[in-house]
C-alpha cells in the first residue's frame, strides 16, 4: 500500500525504485491493474516507465502478451521503452511472446532491441516455458546474432547461448566458428566458454561424434570448393583456346 500510494511521487528516481520494487508481488493484482494503468498512460520519465513495463512483465499478468507487443510502437531515447517491453515478455509464463522475439532478433532492428530479445529468449528457455521446435527456433534465432562487427550483441547471444546448456547443441558450428576467427579476442573467449557450458553435460563419445560430423562437413565444404574452381579454371582455358 504504501508503495502504491508513492507512484505519483515528483523525483522519477523515487517513482522508478518504487515500480521496480512492485515486481516483486507476483500476480497480486492490485499492482497488476496500477503498473497497467502507469504503463498504457507512460510516464514522463523513460526509466520509470521502462521500468514499470518490467515489473509488469515480472508479475505474468494474463493475456499479457498482447499488450505488451502494443508496447513496441513507442519511441524512446536507446529504445529504451522497446527494450523493456521485449525482455518483459522473457519473464511471462507461457509463450506469447515467443514469435514477437524471434522477429526482434533480426537484423534491421535496433541494435539495443535485438539484445533484448536475444535476452528475453533465453529466459524463455531457461524458465522451460518454450516448447522442442520453438526452443530450436529460439538457438537459430539468437545463433544468427553470434556474428557481427558490433561486439555487444554477439557477446549478449554467446553468453545466452552457453546459459541455454545443452538445448543450444545446434549451435555449436557457430560458436566454433567464432571461436577460432573472430577479430574480438574477448569474444572468442566467450565462445570458447559458451562451447565448453554447452558440452560439458555430454558424455565424451557424444562430443568426439560431433566433431567428427563437423570435420566430415568441412572437408565436403572443401571438396566442392576445389570442383568448383578446377571447372573455373577449365572453363578460363577453353575460352583462352578458342580466342
Amino acid at each position: 500500500d504504501v508503495l502504491l500510494a508513492h507512484l505519483t511521487i515528483e523525483h522519477p528516481k523515487v517513482r522508478r525504485q518504487v515500480v521496480h520494487e512492485l515486481g516483486s508481488f507476483h500476480k497480486d493484482q492490485t499492482v497488476i491493474e496500477a503498473l497497467y494503468a502507469l504503463v498504457q498512460q507512460g510516464d514522463p520519465s523513460y526509466s520509470v516507465e521502462a521500468a514499470a513495463i518490467r515489473s509488469y512483465g515480472k508479475l505474468q499478468p494474463r493475456s499479457a502478451g498482447p499488450f505488451l507487443t502494443t508496447l513496441l510502437d513507442r519511441d524512446s531515447h536507446q529504445e529504451k521503452l522497446r527494450s523493456a517491453a521485449l525482455r518483459a515478455m522473457g519473464d511471462l509464463a507461457d509463450d506469447s511472446g515467443y514469435e514477437p522475439l524471434v522477429e526482434w532478433t533480426k537484423a534491421g532492428h535496433p541494435r539495443f532491441c535485438r539484445m533484448a530479445a536475444v535476452a528475453a529468449l533465453g529466459s524463455l528457455q531457461e524458465r522451460r516455458v518454450l516448447d522442442e521446435q520453438q526452443t530450436r527456433g529460439a538457438v537459430d534465432a539468437i545463433a544468427a546474432c553470434a556474428k557481427g562487427i558490433n561486439s555487444y550483441l554477439p557477446r549478449i547471444a554467446i553468453y545466452t547461448l552457453g546459459d541455454m546448456g545443452e538445448a543450444a547443441r545446434p549451435a555449436l558450428t557457430v560458436l566454433r566458428d567464432v571461436a577460432a576467427n573472430d577479430a574480438s579476442g574477448r569474444t572468442r573467449e566467450a565462445a570458447e566458454d559458451a562451447i565448453e557450458r554447452i558440452v560439458s553435460g555430454e558424455p565424451a563419445n557424444v562430443q568426439v561424434d560431433e566433431l567428427r560430423k563437423e570435420l566430415d562437413k568441412l572437408r565436403e565444404d572443401n571438396d566442392r570448393l576445389q570442383e568448383e574452381m578446377e571447372k573455373s579454371k577449365a572453363r578460363r582455358e577453353a575460352d583462352a583456346s578458342a580466342s
